[in-house]
């Protein structure tokens, strides 16, 4: 630099950079030689610079240096060059001459223009680093040049000049600090150009000034104005048909807007005073929602600041210039989006919390309330998300809020106003949405609190005469309007419904053509079906202390009214097939049970359309197809049953049966889902009324068995439920099982929590259930394993702990899914050892009745099953069964008669032989007392007993004591009848003869005829010598002997 300062003070070396000299290296055209001459041409010029006498000269040169921009070369060194040159004007003080101003000015803007080449990085920072040096040497000259840029209707010209403001804002210099109102000015004269890449420049430069260190004295709040407007117009476009590059770009500029909000700075100088209370103005209109969160944000930290500066600074001046929305208008939008405390992104909770902030500007009767409540509001929400949030509850919640608010207020003036100021603001939420529905309820619940009774009369017929009932979301909008209203006019509200349905009821419709469209699909069907639905909804609102007096002759009456004039055509009452119209009778009578439910009288109260009720709810039922699942009638006429039968009078249990069996009737019987799946135009729907159909179903056996929580009823059920789960129909089985788990879980929750009395059907519900552990479908055994563990822990309440049990139980449930038929014999059969641990022995005829009665109707593996059950239980339980063999032998000797398969009769064979084990003297004596002559089946039995090597030698010599025993009649003949039974043959050694005749021919082993044969052949001729002369006992003709057709009685031959 010492080197550069000599040459400079040499006045030949001047000479050469100023003079003539200069003429000939500044048009050198050897490239190296130009680029190593500008180079050194800025930092020479600047070295000469300060020197007077030297400026003019330099600021000619400074033309050449400008001209290099148009040459093909690295542009780069000659803006640096140029910045070296400003930076020695400005730090000098040296003014540039205007025209030189502006050439420099043109130059540069062109090179930020141009699009004929790519500006790289260094050449673009330094190209703006220029602009800066240029506004702080004479900002008023840059900003009226770039003004004069701004008015030219061209698209890069006008965003490259927006660049360069934004870049002379940022760099906030002392020098043009002062400026910023005369850039606003400038930047505002292209807030209506529409191109979208000057839109996002300018609020670009928007964003940068509000980040300023200070904004006062720039006319900051027409730039906020601005990006509210930008919001806007980006909202409208997007309401319409854009192309995709279109929608892109107004996204864009959204979220530009959006984020300039977000980080506006309350805390910045001069923003209080911009934006308080101005910002308000945008709460309410529809078309700033989507600002919400950042502009509640804001005003709640300028409200916290007012309220810090004292009350007088923090009360709005409603009657200044500025347009401001009503208190009531401000509790209405904010209420509204609190409704929904998740949408964009916490909107909702925004709003409570500026709610609170500007609670002395609301009312002043709110404000100690509102300090407790709306933090527990919000801290409700906390943890919570739009998936988790119970949004009834949350609803319910801000209602009480209102209401509550309303009523510390106590100024019917002032609750008629925000009902106005929220019938004003539906235009401006999106039909259907949570809140507009929302909007709807706060309506009526402000009406509710209104004592202006002629105002809320007045709203209610507005309502119901204005509103266009073809449009679902605007008849459920009066529908909540008038419930609400009902919870404290609720003799205004009825006599309102009475009079408007009255004054349609006049209205003729002329023409037959005319009249039967209006049947189906008219306005008037439409009309009578909301006024239905208010009906009902007005009885769940109503208060409980005024209800019953009201709910028969005022709304069941009208409902009822309604509904039969709705199934009129001409005057003729006609079948009903509007499905919406047996739906809306449907949650009618839902809401009306569940309304008398609540009220304290309600199991003293008769309500007298119970029977008609039930009545239409079962002949909707009856009349669903049974070949498909297309609407939710089915399910939710179950539903409705249920909440109806809660209701006095209460039905006998025949009607129970008689209502049970119907409704079985009707989802039994429906084809496979997968089937049903085929054929179905929305598959998730019909899945969904497939699941919600059972559950009713499931609800309604629970609510029957609370009713009548008794074991006779319970059993009554399972009666009905056995059709079905021994059906031949695979799926009639899965859903009989799967109604059989839902009937079991209410009886454990009701009747046997309750009384914990014995459980009795124990024995014979596993019998009836089991077997199904081999059905062909998997989710059928599996049902059947959830069935058995529920009796367990019902049976287990009287016995041991059975938590080991269900552990074994859950870990069959996997090998319940193996396809080979071998696997799961086994596991079923591991099922029922677990099963026997539990098994009460007296109720054994009962389980051996229901296995056997299963046997006949169930497939072969199930059948197959059954048996196995029969035999592992009797195997593990049998030594506590004494008093229950003669019952069980009866049972099993019964079934052979209809169970003829060979597999299956050799089941039956073997349970006695099982049984024979434990009890060989009561099985013989039950055996003996079957009358003679012998049949095949009690052959058979006798012989499998002969066929047991451990037991054939017992029996017998067990039958030889029963034929050496003398009978009582023997000795002891004292008249004419005496002789006559002695001439009779004994029964009982008779019966014992036979037997051995079928043990020893089922002997396998000849040895232990042998052994027996010194002692059995001196019996048997004394039975021989016994009976000589005598006749056999005359046979008793039973049914099972006339179907056989083997009544052949033959003398001489007693076994026969």
């Amino acid at each position: 630099m010492t080197f550069m300062l000599r040459l400079v003070e040499d006045s030949r070396m001047r000479q050469a950079f100023c003079g003539g000299d200069a003429h000939n290296w500044l048009t050198c055209e050897e490239a190296e030689l130009k680029e190593a001459i500008i180079k050194a041409f800025g930092p020479m010029m600047s070295l000469l610079l300060h020197k007077e006498e030297q400026q003019n000269q330099i600021f000619d040169q400074l033309s050449w240096l400008l001209e290099q921009y148009k040459e093909d070369i690295d542009v780069f060194h000659v803006t640096k060059s140029l910045s070296q040159i400003l930076e020695v004007s400005r730090e000098y003080k040296i003014p540039l001459p205007k025209r030189k101003f502006q050439a420099i000015c043109r130059s540069l803007h062109n090179q930020i223009c141009s699009h004929a080449k790519q500006l790289s990085k260094e050449n673009h920072d330094e190209l703006f680093y220029c602009i800066v040096l240029l506004a702080r040497s004479s900002p008023e000259d840059l900003v009226a040049f770039l003004h004069a840029q701004l008015k030219i209707e061209n698209e890069a010209v006008r965003v490259a000049s927006l660049r360069l403001l934004r870049a002379i804002v940022a760099a906030d210099w002392p020098e043009t600090r002062d400026k910023k109102f005369l850039i606003v000015k400038a930047v505002k004269s292209t807030l209506s150009d529409q191109n979208a890449k000057v839109r996002k420049a300018v609020l670009s430069f928007i964003s940068r000034l509000l980040r300023s260190s200070s904004v006062e004295n720039s006319a900051a709040w027409d730039m906020v104005a601005h990006v509210f407007r930008e919001f806007s117009v980006s909202t409208s476009k997007l309401g319409t048909t854009l192309l995709t590059q279109d929608v892109e770009e107004e996204s864009t500029i959204q979220t530009l807007c959006i984020d300039i909000l977000e980080c506006l700075d309350t805390s910045v100088s001069g923003m209080t005073q911009v934006l308080w209370p101005r910002l308000l103005e945008y709460v309410v209109p529809a078309q700033y929602t989507g600002t919400l969160k950042p502009l509640c944000r804001c005003l709640r930290e300028l409200a916290e600041k007012k309220q810090q500066e004292g009350e007088e600074a923090a009360c709005l001046d409603y009657s200044g210039q500025v347009k401001l929305p009503t208190p009531q208008g401000l509790l209405a939008r904010l209420l509204v989006v609190a409704s929904s405390p998740y949408e964009r992104e916490g909107t909702g909770c925004a709003a409570l919390q500026l709610l609170k902030a500007l609670h002395q500007n609301i009312h002043a009767a709110v404000g100690e309330m509102w300090v407790v409540k709306i933090p527990s509001l919000l801290q409700y929400t906390e943890g919570k998300t739009e998936n988790s949030l119970d949004h009834a509850q949350w609803e319910h919640v801000l209602l009480q809020f209102l209401r509550t608010s309303l009523e510390r207020i106590d100024d019917s003036a002032w609750s008629s106003r925000i009902c106005l100021e929220l019938r004003q603001q539906m235009a401006g939420y999106a039909s259907p949405s949570k809140e507009k529905s929302f909007l709807y309820k706060a309506l009526g619940t402000s009406l509710a609190a209104c004592q202006d009774l002629v105002h809320v009369q007045s709203q209610i017929h507005t309502f119901l005469e204005t509103t266009d009932y073809m449009e679902a979301p605007e008849t459920q909008g009066v529908i909540s309007i008038l419930a609400f209203s009902a919870e404290s006019h609720l003799d205004l509200t009825l006599n309102a419904l009475q009079e408007f349905g009255a004054a349609m009821s006049k209205i003729k419709i002329s023409g037959l053509i005319s009249r039967l469209k209006d049947y189906r699909h008219g306005k008037r069907v439409k009309t009578r079906r909301t006024l239905m639905l208010t009906y009902s909804k007005v009885a769940v609102h109503a208060p409980k202390d005024q209800l019953l007096s009201r709910i028969e002759a005022d709304i069941t009456g009208s409902i009822l009214h309604l509904y039969r004039t709705s199934c009129q055509v001409l005057g003729i009452t006609v079948a009903n097939k509007d499905m919406y119209l047996k739906l809306t009778l449907i949650q009618n009578v839902t809401e009306i049970s569940c309304a008398i439910l609540e009220t304290r009288d309600s199991q003293k109260f008769e309500f007298s359309y119970k029977l008609e009720l039930l009545g239409y709810m079962l002949d909707f039922i009856k009349k669903e197809p049974l070949d498909s699942l297309a609407s939710p009638v089915r399910h939710k006429a179950v539903l409705a049953i249920g909440h109806l039968s809660k209701l006095k009078p209460s039905l006998t249990l025949e009607e129970n049966r008689e209502l049970l069996d119907q409704c079985f009737k009707s989802l039994f019987p429906l084809p496979p889902l997968e089937k049903m799946k085929e054929t179905a135009e929305d598959a998730l729907h019909l899945q969904s009324l497939y699941v919600e159909s059972l559950e009713a179903l499931g609800k309604l056996m629970k609510t029957l068995l609370e009713e009548e929580p008794t074991a006779d009823w319970f059993q009554e059920m399972f009666v009905l439920l056995e059709t079905w789960i021994s059906s031949g129909k695979e799926w009639e089985r899965e859903r009989a099982l799967q109604a059989s788990i839902q009937l079991l879980t209410a009886y454990q929750e009701t009747v046997n929590s309750t009384t914990q009395e014995t459980f009795d059907q124990f024995g014979s519900l596993i019998g009836l259930i089991a077997p199904y552990s081999c059905d062909s479908l998997v989710t059928s055994r599996q049902l059947v394993v959830d069935c058995i563990s529920c009796l367990l822990c019902i049976q287990g309440q009287s016995m041991n702990p059975v938590g080991s049990a269900e552990e074994e139980l859950r870990g069959l449930r996997e090998a319940l899914t193996a396809p080979d038929p071998e696997a799961l014999f086994q596991a079923s059969s591991k099922m029922a050892r677990v099963v026997s641990e539990y098994f009460p022995s007296e109720q054994a005829t009962g389980f051996i009745e229901a296995t056997l009665d299963g046997m006949l109707s169930a497939s072969p593996t199930c059948a197959t099953a059954a048996g196995l059950w029969m035999q592992i239980i009797l195997k593990e339980c049998g030594d506590a069964m004494l008093d229950k063999v003669p019952d069980i032998v009866t049972i099993i000797y019964r079934h052979m008669l209809t169970i003829q398969e060979g597999r299956l009769r050799q089941f039956l064979v073997e349970a006695v032989s099982i049984l024979a084990h434990h009890h060989l003297q009561a099985v013989i004596s039950s055996l003996l007392s079957k009358s003679l002559p012998m049949d095949r089946d009690i052959t058979e039995l006798w012989r499998s007993l002969g066929g047991d090597p451990l037991l054939a030698t017992q029996v017998l010599q067990i039958l030889m004591d029963k034929i050496k025993t003398p009978t009582s009649q023997e000795g002891s003949i004292t008249s004419v009848a005496d002789i006559d039974r002695h001439f009779l043959a004994a029964a009982e050694p008779l019966s014992a003869t036979c037997a051995v005749f079928e043990v020893v021919s089922a002997l396998q082993l000849s040895k232990a005829v042998q052994e027996l044969l010194p002692e059995l052949f001196p019996v048997l001729l004394q039975q021989v010598s016994r009976t000589l002369g005598q006749e056999m006992p005359s046979p008793r003709i039973s049914s099972r002997r006339l179907i056989r057709k083997e009544l052949h009685l033959t003398k001489g031959n007693p076994c026969r």
